[in-house]
Order: structure tokens, then C-alpha cells, then sequence
């Protein structure tokens, strides 16, 4: 996890790899939101790096409590080699997190894509989410 007084130094990077999923987000977020909100704490960073520091990717990670579970949603991922290199550990590690911070369920919204990818390491698709716009 990265603190949050450090998100400023890396700024530029954390940028670089998450606006392609900020730009697929359909309009719900925006570069100054998700940084605003990862600056009071309601959202944490992770950086995904190689064993000799190589940040490959940053996800974003918010803690949501429903009615009947609290789930960990991963609201951004970005970066490269998800598949091939570090998906696998990423998951192990963001189940632990989700453990001590009592959720019940990991949850990610995403491009269909991701299906496939996600589908690899436990997650199923349990929703469709359809939109329209008000006019």
C-alpha cells in the first residue's frame, strides 16, 4: 500500500498508468476526483513492482459496506503483465487485506475483458450493469 503522503512523489507514474481505466469508467470518475479521494483516505493506492522495484501497475481500493457484507472493491487497475507476471500474487495479497479488514467478498467493475482475466483466479461475473442516460 502506498501512504498517502507519498501518492504526490509518484504522481505523475500513478497517472500514467491509470487514466486508460479512469477513461473506461463511462464519465464516473475523473483524474482530480480519484486523487482527492485517495488524499483524505476513503480510497487506498497499491503499487505492483518487480523484485527490483519496478512499479508494473497501481490498482485503487475502496472499502464498501452493504447491508449484509463488507466487500474490498477494486475500483482502478492499471499497468501491465497482469496475466502473465503478478496477477496471481496480487490476488493472495489483496485476499489478505480483505481479510483483516473483515470483508466478506472482493468485488471489481470493469471492461468485459476482465472476465476472462479475473475468471483465472477465482472471481465470477454475478451482475451485468446496464445504463442509460437521463434526459
Amino acid at each position: 500500500m502506498v501512504p498517502r503522503e507519498r501518492v504526490p512523489e509518484i504522481y505523475e507514474l500513478v497517472r500514467e498508468m491509470l487514466q486508460p481505466a479512469i477513461d473506461a469508467a463511462h464519465g464516473r470518475m475523473e483524474w482530480n476526483g480519484v486523487l482527492a479521494e485517495l488524499g483524505t483516505g476513503k480510497t487506498t493506492l497499491w503499487a505492483i513492482a518487480e523484485d527490483d522495484g519496478t512499479i508494473k501497475a497501481f490498482a485503487v481500493f475502496r472499502i464498501f459496506d452493504y447491508p449484509l457484507v463488507r466487500a474490498l472493491t477494486v475500483e482502478l487497475l492499471g499497468g501491465e503483465g497482469f496475466r502473465e507476471h503478478w496477477g496471481a500474487e496480487f490476488v493472495g495479497v489483496i485476499n489478505s487485506y480483505a481479510k483483516e479488514y473483515n470483508c466478506g467478498t472482493i468485488e471489481a467493475i470493469g471492461r468485459k475483458g476482465w472476465r476472462r482475466v479475473l475468471g483465472d483466479h477465482g472471481f465470477k461475473e454475478v451482475a451485468v450493469t446496464f445504463e442509460r442516460p437521463v434526459e
